[in-house]
């Protein structure tokens, strides 16, 4: 057993160490005597030396800065007077002028009789925890956005930031108090199942809390809000209180919606369009060549070119509706991911291009590509597409093309598309993927200048990149990559 009188047990030490690490300090007024104590901890927060300085109230009462000694005074008075307890929050002057926040408190000490004696206190340097408050009030007040704190435990909501500016509330006491109150009083009724599906994923799996939601105004409207949070955990797991932050997006909520509409309108009318000038086009081709056949004995070569042209221009019209009405679809239709053999893909699209291409020498190597979760129907598009550039902008040699694929690290998979065409050159290769850019004059290459825009859509909607890798008269490789994130569904 260790002897009680060693420092580490002795009560005084405690106490002082206590102090020390706490800011703390104890103080004790005899009201007869007028004797003050000081604990060696009150001297410290005070900034003044034991051995220097001798406390009584009046000079103690002058250590507050000069804004504050009324209040500090007229406390104490009300104490002894009163017999009340008291506690306030001012601010104490150093004499270096260094200004610390303080709480005090005091309590009545009575004798036997129930006669005041003394008054017992102690007091708390707080002036870091004041100056992080501070800092998070003008962080919050210097953001766009409103800060809240639920304490889950008690169920007491606090807030803070633009609350006046987004809500129209003129301070936070006019604020909901509590989750009841907040979910009754705040959010949009079509909203609170999404609200609370949000909390209780984040605090069963902790899943990123960020969701939007509308929130009932001052003045009755409802405004789209952005949600950040994120909670604190207890040892056992159990969430204790959530912090988080409400940005408006009312104004970007509306522009997307209308831009949505504008977009689907948008898309909704080329696909008509193209599909109804489909049958005119046919059909104006179908005239010429009737009448070309009809009256090939009367009329002159002029007139025989002239319907070849005219037959020509609607047979290219048509074929450019047909990539508008297919680049329409990709943008409205729906991602349907499947498992997809890209190398049993790439040969059906090779016995096509044979079939296509009869009296064109070329040669397509692809060996070893994976199977991918991808829209089958919309990934071969790509490929299609790619090869099919490949053979048109073929240089003096026969056309080899070669396949390739290599899985990145995060598993997404990389394909290349070689070739040994004519080439890209550098200051053109920005604009291959922009809808009707055509890099060469259109008697020398046929095309809509829409199939490239197809392929970049395509991998957008998949979230992969598109890019190229050419030089003039060296070939071209367009290079793509696939996302795989849904390969463990399958």
């Amino acid at each position: 057993m260790p002897n009680t009188t060693d420092k580490n047990l002795d009560s005084d030490y405690i106490l002082e160490r206590l102090e020390r690490i706490g800011g703390l300090g104890h103080w004790r007024y005899e009201f007869e005597s007028g004797w003050l104590f000081w604990s060696r901890g009150v001297y410290e927060i005070h900034g003044l030396d034991p051995s220097q300085y001798k406390p009584d109230l009046e000079s103690a009462v002058k250590c507050y800065v000069p804004e504050d000694r009324e209040h500090v005074q007229a406390c104490v008075e009300r104490a002894i007077k009163n017999g009340e307890n008291y506690t306030f929050e001012c601010r104490i002057q150093h004499p270096d002028n260094t200004v610390r926040t303080v709480v005090s408190q005091g309590e009545i000490e009575l004798d036997d009789d129930g006669k005041k004696v003394a008054i017992f206190g102690t007091i708390n340097d707080i002036t870091e925890l004041r100056e992080y408050e501070t800092r998070f009030q003008l962080a919050a007040l210097g953001s766009t956005s409103i800060m809240w704190d639920w304490d889950i435990v008690n169920d007491e909501v606090y807030w803070t930031g633009r609350i006046l500016e987004l809500l129209g509330y003129n301070n936070a006491e006019e604020m909901p108090s509590n989750s009841l109150t907040f979910f009754k009083n705040l959010v949009h009724p079509d909203d609170h199942l999404k609200l609370k599906n949000a909390f209780g994923d984040h605090f069963a799996h902790r899943a990123p809390f960020h969701i939007e939601i509308r929130l009932q105004k001052n003045d009755g409207n409802y405004a789209w809000f952005s949600a950040r949070a994120h909670a604190h955990w207890d040892s056992e797991g159990r969430a204790t209180r959530i912090s988080g932050s409400l940005t408006d997006v009312h104004d970007l909520k509306m522009m997307e919606t209308k831009l949505k509409r504008s977009n689907e309108d948008l898309n909704q009318f080329a696909s008509i369009a193209a599909h109804d000038l489909q049958q005119p086009l046919r059909a104006i081709s179908g005239f010429l060549s009737l009448l070309k056949e009809k009256y090939h004995e009367e009329l002159d070569d002029s007139a025989q070119t002239y319907i070849d042209h005219a037959v020509t221009s609607a047979e290219n019209m048509s074929e450019l509706v047909k990539d508008l009405l297919e680049y329409s679809r990709i943008e409205t239709e729906e991602i349907h991911y499947k498992l997809c053999d890209t190398e049993e893909l790439v040969a059906d699209i090779t016995r096509s291009m044979e079939h296509i291409f009869k009296s064109e020498k070329f040669t397509i190597n692809a060996e070893n590509l994976p199977q991918i979760v991808c829209d089958p129907l919309k990934i071969q598009r790509v490929f299609y597409n790619l090869i099919e550039n490949a053979i048109k902008y073929r240089g003096n040699d026969d056309p080899i093309i070669t396949v390739i694929a290599q899985q990145q690290d995060n598993a997404d998979w990389l394909f290349k598309i070689k070739d040994n065409g004519i080439g890209i050159d550098k200051s053109k290769q920005e604009d291959v993927f922009k809808m009707f850019t055509r890099l060469h004059k259109k008697e020398d290459y046929e095309g809509t200048g829409v199939g490239l825009a197809i392929c970049k859509k395509v991998i957008d909607l998949h979230l992969g990149q598109i890019w190229i890798e050419s030089k003039a008269g060296q070939g071209t490789t367009f290079a793509f990559i696939i996302p795989q994130p849904l390969n463990q569904q399958f």
